[in-house]
């Protein structure tokens, strides 16, 4: 199978370099204040490991500007091209952070070249998820963040309604649930998912926790500060919430944590601080160097 080209995204990314100003210095927007809202989420991870090393995933920058914000001391920035990232640091926005240009896909760097990994709403950007996920195993010694869109193994009543909703009010056509204006497939993280490729190399454990978030993009360009913006969001997220927790209607998004390492107590009991619930994986009794192995070929048993 040919890799994916990922050039349209790179052309696409680059194209808007000089928008890359008013990421930084244009915080008081909804639209920041929702980005910020999906990063809180690394409190407790950062709190409970002052000194880590970070890399984030797909980011313009502001991912790793705002690990900054949260007392992270060591972080580099990667996205697919480098060249918005480079203009954010030329401007003094990314100071005392490394830009680097990474396909998630296949990172070019060593085995546990930092403490943790974090992919904020990039994930579902990827051709081939699964092996950036791998990537991410190999790269964090302790762990990576995922930040993004839900799937759930079982529809519910309102999701239908919530699609619709959606369509009609961003003005955008139905197959908008399934692929985004940038040309991307919108991979949905699941729980499954997860459990199933950390059970197939033994990961310990991960965390997860569910969200909503409320996005029109008219209602992103309002001041935070800004009543009517204020009652919006707060009808609009506590409606998804009120209905997520009677089960009539999915959560949007989700935040998992994927353990890399048994060393990682303090993260566990972080996260469960904070309600995150915790998922244990199981150990493969089989794994054991001196367990006797069935050969798939003629079922004898053997010692690989």
């Amino acid at each position: 199978m040919k890799s994916p080209d990922y050039h349209p995204e790179i052309s696409l990314a680059e194209s808007a370099v000089d928008s890359i100003h008013d990421l930084f210095t244009h915080r008081e927007t909804v639209d920041a204040w929702l980005h910020e809202r999906m990063l809180q989420f690394l409190c407790p991870i950062a709190a409970a490991y002052p000194n880590a090393s970070w890399l984030t995933i797909g980011d313009e920058g502001t991912d790793g500007w705002m690990l900054r914000q949260y007392g992270a001391k060591a972080v580099t920035a990667s996205s697919i091209s480098d060249v918005r990232l480079k203009k954010a640091a030329d401007l003094g926005h990314l100071n005392g952070i490394e830009v680097r240009a990474l396909n998630a896909e296949h990172l070019d760097l060593p085995d546990d070249s930092f403490d943790f990994v974090l992919c904020c709403q990039a994930y579902h950007h990827v051709r081939r998820p699964p092996l950036a996920f791998y990537e991410f195993v190999r790269v964090a010694r302790f762990g990576f963040i995922l930040v993004e869109p839900i799937e759930l193994p079982v529809t519910r009543p309102l999701d239908v309604v919530r699609r619709l909703a959606k369509t009609l009010l961003r003005g955008s056509p139905p197959e908008s649930d399934l692929f985004e204006p940038a040309g991307n497939f919108i991979y949905r993280l699941s729980e499954r998912d997860i459990f199933r490729m950390a059970a197939a190399v033994q990961l310990p454990w991960f965390a997860i926790k569910t969200f909503n978030n409320f996005y029109l993009p008219w209602l992103a360009e309002q001041h935070r500060e800004s009543l009517l913006a204020q009652l919006i969001l707060k009808l609009g997220i506590g409606a998804q919430d009120a209905l997520s927790s009677c089960r009539l209607m999915s959560p949007g998004l989700c935040v998992g944590f994927v353990a890399t390492s048994l060393d990682t107590m303090s993260a566990r009991d972080a996260l469960q601080a904070d309600r995150f619930r915790i998922v244990s994986i199981p150990r493969n009794p089989y794994a054991a160097d001196d367990h006797p192995r069935i050969d798939p070929q003629n079922g004898v048993g053997c010692a690989y």
